[in-house]
């Protein structure tokens, strides 16, 4: 299933993983920024944070990943990705397509600076 996803689902999804690894709050926003260094790596032209959030759904609904939605009252809402299932499995399979292979070399510190590794 993920092999057959769309390059810009791959690129979000990869962007989903390092931001998760951040050890912080993953939103949606903070994932969209990895998400646009990702897209400009590989010579990509990113899409809309709408769009990217309407993807980051459609992960969610697959079972790919799993996220929430919370309230800020006025201030709005905020998606938080919570868990990716097998990390190291997407990984592999994510960094195999040849589109992504030229990232697949390079550490996630370049593209989420302050990235801790999670226990």
């Amino acid at each position: 299933m993920i092999k057959a996803l769309p390059t810009q689902s791959k690129i979000v999804l990869l962007a989903c993983i390092y931001s998760l690894n951040t050890g912080t709050k993953c939103t949606v926003s903070i994932m969209y920024n990895v998400y646009k260094k990702l897209c400009t790596a590989i010579d990509v032209d990113f899409l809309t944070h709408r769009r990217v959030i309407d993807l980051t759904n459609e992960l969610d609904q697959m079972g790919i990943v799993t996220s929430t939605l919370e309230y800020k009252g006025g201030h709005g809402r905020n998606r938080i990705v919570e868990k990716i299932s097998l990390i190291a499995a997407l990984l592999e399979i994510l960094l195999q397509d040849f589109r992504l292979q030229t990232i697949a070399k390079v550490p996630q510190e370049v593209f989420v600076p302050h990235i801790k590794k999670r226990n």
